[in-house]
Protein backbone atom coordinates (compact mmCIF):
# COMPACT_ATOMS: atom_id res chain seq x y z
CA UNK A 1 0.00 0.00 0.00
CA UNK A 2 1.02 3.78 -0.68
CA UNK A 3 2.29 5.15 2.59
CA UNK A 4 1.66 8.82 1.19
CA UNK A 5 -2.18 8.13 0.67
CA UNK A 6 -1.97 9.56 -2.79
CA UNK A 7 -2.87 6.61 -5.53
CA UNK A 8 -0.20 6.01 -8.29
CA UNK A 9 -0.23 7.10 -11.10
CA UNK A 10 -0.43 3.78 -14.06
CA UNK A 11 2.80 3.32 -16.05
CA UNK A 12 2.41 3.94 -19.45
CA UNK A 13 4.40 2.54 -22.32
CA UNK A 14 6.15 5.66 -23.66
CA UNK A 15 9.43 5.85 -21.32
CA UNK A 16 9.94 2.22 -22.37
CA UNK A 17 9.83 3.21 -25.89
CA UNK A 18 11.62 6.46 -26.11
CA UNK A 19 14.30 4.15 -23.56
CA UNK A 20 14.26 1.13 -26.30
CA UNK A 21 14.52 3.38 -29.13
CA UNK A 22 17.99 5.53 -26.84
CA UNK A 23 19.63 2.06 -25.96
CA UNK A 24 19.28 0.99 -29.91
CA UNK A 25 20.52 4.42 -31.11
CA UNK A 26 23.22 3.58 -28.66
CA UNK A 27 24.30 0.34 -29.71
CA UNK A 28 24.02 1.26 -33.41
CA UNK A 29 26.51 4.13 -32.34
CA UNK A 30 29.00 1.39 -30.73
CA UNK A 31 28.87 -1.35 -33.78
CA UNK A 32 29.33 1.92 -35.86
CA UNK A 33 32.06 3.34 -34.19
CA UNK A 34 33.71 0.04 -33.45
CA UNK A 35 33.80 -0.73 -37.38
CA UNK A 36 35.35 2.27 -38.12
CA UNK A 37 37.87 2.11 -35.73
CA UNK A 38 39.32 -0.96 -37.03
CA UNK A 39 39.08 0.01 -40.20
CA UNK A 40 40.49 3.07 -39.98
CA UNK A 41 43.72 1.10 -37.97
CA UNK A 42 43.42 -1.85 -40.66
CA UNK A 43 43.67 0.82 -43.53
CA UNK A 44 46.43 2.96 -41.74
CA UNK A 45 48.60 -0.13 -41.47
CA UNK A 46 48.04 -1.27 -45.07
CA UNK A 47 48.95 2.29 -46.60
CA UNK A 48 50.10 4.25 -43.92
CA UNK A 49 47.97 7.14 -44.65
CA UNK A 50 44.19 8.62 -43.84
CA UNK A 51 43.96 5.76 -41.50
CA UNK A 52 44.40 7.94 -37.94
CA UNK A 53 41.02 9.94 -38.90
CA UNK A 54 38.62 7.24 -39.49
CA UNK A 55 40.29 5.39 -36.14
CA UNK A 56 39.77 8.82 -34.20
CA UNK A 57 36.03 9.26 -36.03
CA UNK A 58 35.20 5.46 -34.53
CA UNK A 59 36.60 6.36 -31.38
CA UNK A 60 34.08 9.76 -30.62
CA UNK A 61 30.89 7.48 -32.02
CA UNK A 62 31.69 4.75 -29.17
CA UNK A 63 32.18 7.94 -26.54
CA UNK A 64 28.90 9.01 -27.76
CA UNK A 65 27.30 6.03 -27.86
CA UNK A 66 28.04 5.00 -24.47
CA UNK A 67 25.86 7.83 -23.14
CA UNK A 68 23.43 6.86 -25.09
CA UNK A 69 22.86 3.13 -23.86
CA UNK A 70 23.00 5.03 -20.54
CA UNK A 71 19.93 7.22 -21.16
CA UNK A 72 17.88 4.96 -22.23
CA UNK A 73 18.78 2.50 -19.19
CA UNK A 74 17.44 5.99 -17.34
CA UNK A 75 14.46 6.34 -19.23
CA UNK A 76 13.39 2.82 -18.74
CA UNK A 77 13.65 3.25 -14.51
CA UNK A 78 12.00 6.85 -15.27
CA UNK A 79 14.76 8.77 -13.03
CA UNK A 80 16.47 11.75 -13.87
CA UNK A 81 14.81 13.30 -17.00
CA UNK A 82 17.77 15.67 -17.71
CA UNK A 83 20.18 12.24 -17.83
CA UNK A 84 17.73 10.38 -20.20
CA UNK A 85 17.55 13.55 -22.79
CA UNK A 86 21.16 14.35 -22.76
CA UNK A 87 21.44 10.18 -23.64
CA UNK A 88 18.86 10.53 -26.48
CA UNK A 89 20.60 13.90 -27.51
CA UNK A 90 24.05 11.62 -27.71
CA UNK A 91 22.65 9.42 -29.67
CA UNK A 92 21.55 11.60 -32.33
CA UNK A 93 24.96 13.25 -32.18
CA UNK A 94 27.00 9.89 -32.60
CA UNK A 95 24.18 8.91 -35.77
CA UNK A 96 24.93 5.32 -35.83
CA UNK A 97 24.39 4.44 -39.63
CA UNK A 98 22.29 7.28 -39.53
CA UNK A 99 19.55 5.71 -38.52
CA UNK A 100 20.75 6.33 -34.74
CA UNK A 101 20.12 9.93 -35.39
CA UNK A 102 16.31 9.48 -36.06
CA UNK A 103 16.21 6.82 -33.03
CA UNK A 104 17.64 9.09 -30.98
CA UNK A 105 15.09 12.20 -31.88
CA UNK A 106 12.30 9.89 -31.36
CA UNK A 107 12.96 8.95 -27.75
CA UNK A 108 14.08 12.47 -27.23
CA UNK A 109 10.49 13.63 -28.45
CA UNK A 110 8.71 10.59 -26.42
CA UNK A 111 10.67 11.61 -23.31
CA UNK A 112 9.47 15.44 -23.94
CA UNK A 113 5.87 14.70 -24.10
CA UNK A 114 6.45 12.43 -20.79
CA UNK A 115 8.80 14.57 -18.88
CA UNK A 116 6.21 14.41 -15.62
CA UNK A 117 6.41 10.85 -15.27
CA UNK A 118 10.02 10.83 -14.38
CA UNK A 119 11.00 10.90 -10.93
CA UNK A 120 13.58 13.25 -9.34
Amino acid sequence: MESSGEPRKPRSVVLLVGGLLSIASGVLALITGALLTVIGYSYGLLVDTGGAQITVCGIATVVLGVPAVVGGVFAIQRRHFSIAAAGAFMGMAAAGLWIGFFLGLAALVLYAFSNEDFEA
